[in-house]
């Protein structure tokens, strides 16, 4: 059987990333006006990932900002410009635990708007009546809370795979392990999670 035709979100998305890649090598030879374009692609990515582990649109500014400078400071030691994602979002979740670290607010680092985003995105697919959304209302308490209750490894590999929607090679990189062990870790983080939603459950 031929490869399958990938669909038009996917060609928009693999035209993203090409764009990225490109930018991020022309940075790296120093090209005039590409770290400035670079910044302005990837402040919008930084941005919505910081915001959906923080729910704080100030502190979100604040850790993008720094983000980003890192990200500048540092382009030179990434290797590969194809792995400009991963990288980038590594960074972002490094910025967020020392923010966190120093404020000793480690164990809410990933309670965030994505648990949101995802049930509101789920709501919209489905417009229901009154008693629907009361119920769908009540559930996504029952998910914030079970959320709250897995590990910071566990809630981030869930936002990487399942908001980010990053591969699990990706996953691995952003997280400093290997492709398999993201596998294995994202595998028990649902586990985690669906038996944590059933203790939630009345």
């Amino acid at each position: 059987m031929g490869r399958a035709i990938p669909t038009i979100t996917e060609r928009c998305f693999m035209a993203e990333e090409q764009t990225l890649t490109e930018l991020v090598r022309q940075a790296q030879q120093g090209h005039e006006n590409s770290m400035g374009k670079l910044a302005r692609e990837a402040e919008g990515k930084v941005y919505a990932y910081v915001y959906r582990l923080t729910l704080d649109h100030d502190l979100t500014q604040e850790l993008s900002q720094e983000v980003l400078l890192q990200m500048v400071k540092s382009l030179n030691r990434l290797r590969k410009a194809e792995s400009f994602g991963p990288w980038l979002y590594r960074i972002a979740q490094n910025k967020i635990r020392q923010h966190y670290r120093s404020r000793w607010k480690e164990t809410s680092i990933f309670e965030s708007a994505a648990h949101g985003d995802f049930l509101s995105q789920y709501s919209r697919q489905n417009q229901a009546d009154g008693l629907r959304q009361l119920i769908r209302k009540e559930w996504s308490k029952k998910l914030a809370a079970a959320m709250r209750q897995i590990r910071d490894d566990h809630r981030a590999v869930l936002s990487l795979r399942c908001f980010e929607q990053l591969s699990y090679s990706d996953i691995g990189t952003a997280m400093h392990c290997s492709e398999g062990s993201a596998r294995v870790m994202f595998c028990r983080a649902k586990q985690t999670l669906r038996a944590g939603f059933s203790e939630c459950l009345p």
